[in-house]
């Protein structure tokens, strides 16, 4: 079956094959339920697709990665994916979704320029960024890997510069749970520049700064201002 990358799909529901949920008994699951994924896609025998809204509207980036799908099916917009072990049950929805985090500067923080940031649990942390300059205009940030010989680090830049040479800030890629920030480009020079760090995943995150003592913790859909 040909998809559609560009569809947009609630997931209604992840059942073994005697119909029972799987949302109360995996956490994967229950976190994506009634989360808008599109992006679906083959990898070989697997069905991909990112969840980007989860039922609140709000901004995720959660992926889901099936194991060897056995039948697809698609009739009267709803969309079953059986594999050897469950049943994905999805529905098509009509939904203008934009590609990234909203563009909407966060009315708690200064007027001026913004590290606007999005953060899950997940993978390398990062989910999707925005750089707000002085005129209030949003550039999209990207995220690199760097690989250390003692810790492995997360750089942060526009997407523009496909070397992120001009990273705006760094991380240490550590515990799920956990955000430091280190050397950022911004305090080495001086400017003041504030992060604005949003969690979009389903646990709490903490976050701090190796050039001070200053902590935050922010419950999912939060926010926070660190400066």
């Amino acid at each position: 079956m040909t998809l559609d990358q560009n569809a947009v799909y609630r997931l209604l529901d992840v059942q073994d094959h005697q119909g029972h949920s799987r949302a109360q008994s995996r956490k994967l699951c229950r976190d994506r339920v009634g989360c808008l994924a599109t992006g679906l896609h083959w990898d070989g025998p697997a069905l991909c697709m990112t969840f980007v809204r989860d039922p609140a509207g709000n901004f995720i980036m959660r992926r889901l990665h099936t194991s060897t799908v056995v039948s697809l099916e698609e009739r009267d917009g709803r969309l079953t994916v059986r594999t050897q072990n469950s049943l994905y049950l999805l529905e098509a929805v009509k939904a203008d979704l934009p590609e990234g985090p909203p563009r909407i500067f966060p009315a708690e923080a200064p007027a001026g320029e913004l590290v606007e940031l999005y953060f899950s649990e997940e993978g390398d942390h990062f989910c999707g960024g925005l750089y707000w300059d002085k005129a209030g205009n949003a550039q999209a940030l990207a995220c690199t890997l760097h690989l250390g010989m003692v810790v492995d680090t997360c750089l942060i830049g526009l997407v523009t510069d496909k070397c992120l040479g001009g990273f705006v800030c760094r991380y240490y890629l550590g515990p799920p749970d956990r955000i430091e920030f280190y050397n950022s480009l911004y305090e080495a020079r001086g400017i003041a520049v504030p992060i604005m760090a949003h969690n979009c995943g389903t646990i709490p995150l903490h976050f701090c700064r190796e050039w001070d003592d200053l902590k935050w913790t922010v419950e999912p859909g939060g926010r926070a201002l660190l400066r």
